[in-house]
C-alpha cells in the first residue's frame, strides 16, 4: 500500500457566501468589505477560523466587473491593489503572493485548478480564492445621485494570472458580436428555427427551462431572485419583463447588478490536520485516556485543563458548537470505516 505525502494532497477546507440586500447605499458594504465578509465566513466554515487565515500564504481575487467592462465602470473610485486591500481587511499578514486574475467567467475554476496543482508541487501551503461585486449598491447610489468613496491605494504590486485572451475573435469584433448579450440571442433564434417552433412556442419552452432554476433559487436564501417564477411569467413580454435581447425577456437574463461575494480556502491535507484537537473524550466522558498521541516532527501544542475547557465553553458557546460538529464528523467517519470493513469481511 502506497502512503501518499499529505503535504502534497490538496483539499478544500472552507467556503463562504454573502448576499447583501441593504437598500441604503450609504449603509451598504463596499465591494471589498463585502468580499472580506465572505472570506471570514470561509474561515469560520473551516472550523479553524483566524488561525487558518494567519497561515495563508497566497490570495487570489477574481477580477471585478468594474475593472473588466465599460458597462460596469465604477464612478466612486478604484482599488489600486485589490488583493492587498482584501488581505489587509482579513489580517492576512503572512500572505506573500497577491494575485488578481484576468477577466473571464472561467477564472474561478481555473484558479482552483492552478492552486491545487501548486499544492501538489509544494509551491504553496494554503490560499484563498475570493470575489465580489456591489453593483446593486453602485447603481442605487448613482440613481440617488449619491457620492460614495470606494477609493483605496494600499500600495504595492500584484501578480496577474489566468487566460489573457478576449472572449471573441476579430471577425466577431467586426460584426459587433463582442459579448454574450449579442451572440446568445443569435444562437437561440437558430435553435428555434432548427426545432421548427413558432416564436411563442419557443419562448414558452425557454420559460419552462428557466422555471426549474427559479424553483431552486426560491429555496436558496443566498439567491437574489427568490420569487419562484412560472414558465408563463418568465416567457410573457410585459413592461416589467421586456425583451433584453430577442428572444430573451428580462427574466431569462442573469442580473449582474447584485451585491454578492464568495470565497473558498484551499490547503493540503497535512495543513488541514494541523489545527486538530485530541483528548476530548476523557474530558467530556470522565473516562481514562482512550488514545496515545506521539509527534513525529516538531509540534506546538496547547494544553487545556478540564476546568479551563468548561470555562471556555461557557464563555464562548460557539466553541462548543464547533467541537460538536467535529465530533459528529468523526463519528460519521468511523461509521463509514466500519461499514467498509464489514463489507470487506462479508465478501
Amino acid at each position: 500500500r502506497i502512503k501518499m505525502d499529505e503535504t502534497r494532497i490538496p483539499i478544500l477546507v472552507g467556503s463562504g457566501q454573502v448576499t447583501q440586500r441593504e437598500p441604503d447605499p450609504t449603509m451598504a458594504l463596499s465591494p471589498m468589505d463585502l468580499t472580506a465578509a465572505s472570506g471570514r465566513k470561509a474561515a469560520e466554515d473551516s472550523d479553524a477560523g483566524a488561525a487558518l487565515l494567519k497561515s495563508l500564504d497566497t490570495i487570489v481575487l477574481i477580477r471585478s466587473f468594474s475593472d473588466t467592462s465599460w458597462r460596469f465602470t465604477c464612478p466612486f473610485g478604484k482599488y489600486t491593489n485589490p488583493p492587498l486591500s482584501l488581505a489587509n481587511r482579513l489580517g492576512l499578514e503572512n500572505v506573500t503572493r497577491h494575485i488578481y486574475t484576468y477577466p473571464g467567467g472561467n477564472m474561478p475554476q481555473w484558479s482552483v485548478n492552478r492552486m491545487f496543482e501548486m499544492i501538489t508541487r509544494g509551491e504553496m501551503e494554503a490560499g484563498m480564492i475570493a470575489g465580489g461585486e456591489a453593483l446593486a449598491t453602485q447603481k442605487s447610489a448613482q440613481r440617488a445621485d449619491l457620492n460614495l468613496d470606494w477609493n483605496e491605494d494600499p500600495g504595492g504590486k500584484f501578480e496577474e494570472w489566468g487566460v489573457d485572451k478576449r472572449g471573441w475573435s476579430d471577425i466577431e469584433d467586426r460584426h459587433r458580436m463582442t459579448g454574450a448579450i449579442f451572440a446568445y440571442p443569435m444562437f437561440e433564434n437558430a435553435i428555434r428555427v432548427d426545432k421548427g417552433r413558432s416564436i411563442h412556442e419557443h419562448s414558452l419552452e425557454i420559460g419552462r427551462f428557466f422555471s426549474n432554476f427559479a424553483s431552486v433559487a426560491a429555496n436558496n436564501p443566498l439567491a437574489d431572485r427568490r420569487q419562484g417564477f412560472t414558465p408563463k411569467q418568465i416567457s410573457t413580454v410585459s413592461s416589467d419583463n421586456p425583451y433584453i435581447g430577442f428572444p430573451y425577456t428580462k427574466l431569462m437574463n442573469s442580473n449582474a447588478f447584485i451585491d454578492q461575494s464568495a470565497a473558498i480556502i484551499l490547503t493540503s491535507v497535512a495543513k488541514a490536520k494541523k489545527h486538530d484537537f485530541v483528548g476530548e473524550i476523557a474530558i467530556l466522558c470522565d473516562v481514562p485516556r482512550t488514545a496515545t498521541v506521539r509527534a513525529i516532527t516538531d509540534v506546538t501544542v496547547l494544553r487545556i485543563s478540564k476546568e479551563l475547557f468548561f470555562r471556555l465553553v461557557r464563555e464562548f458557546p460557539e466553541m462548543a458548537v464547533q467541537i460538536m460538529r467535529e465530533l459528529a464528523a468523526r463519528v460519521e467517519r468511523t461509521n463509514s470505516q466500519l461499514a467498509r470493513a464489514l463489507g470487506r469481511a462479508s465478501n
